[in-house]
């Protein structure tokens, strides 16, 4: 017996093995909870609250407008966009783009329009126009 486990105990490896290599993951994009622990989470939950659990986008526009903080509504905007039963429609994102262009946050519009790709929604004529008045607006033409 005592034979048997000495052999058990020498077949034994270090641990951890040295084979075994941690490798962390880190999500591509910001989940809810993630996004709930970065900003206020009152204000956003009482924002999503505001929201059935199957909105339309009609009611996801009517509360994106209600938002005076333009970073505000980007968050309710890309959280609605990751609900599974939600996909938004071309009036969903200009309305975003139009709260961000007038804050002057080009950035994220520009980061919306590639999301408009994402999701398959094509560009218009009206979707550069809120561009273009954006621009105009601080001066940038």
């Amino acid at each position: 017996m005592v034979t048997s486990s000495l052999s058990l105990i020498s077949n034994l490896k270090p641990y951890p093995s040295p084979q075994l290599q941690f490798k962390p993951s880190f999500p591509q994009k910001p989940t809810f909870i993630s996004l709930s622990l970065t900003k206020p989470t009152s204000s956003f939950s009482s924002t999503t609250h505001q929201l059935p659990p199957n909105f339309t986008p009609k009611q996801l526009i009517e509360t994106l407008r209600k938002q005076n903080d333009a970073e505000m509504a980007l968050w309710v905007f890309d959280w609605a966009s990751n609900q599974p039963n939600f996909r938004p429609t071309l009036s969903v994102f200009e309305e975003i783009i139009r709260k961000l262009g007038n804050e002057g946050d080009f950035d994220s519009m520009i980061r919306v329009l590639s999301d408009m790709k994402k999701f398959g929604c094509e560009v218009n004529q009206s979707t550069f126009l809120i561009f273009i008045e954006s621009y105009v607006g601080f001066g940038l033409v």
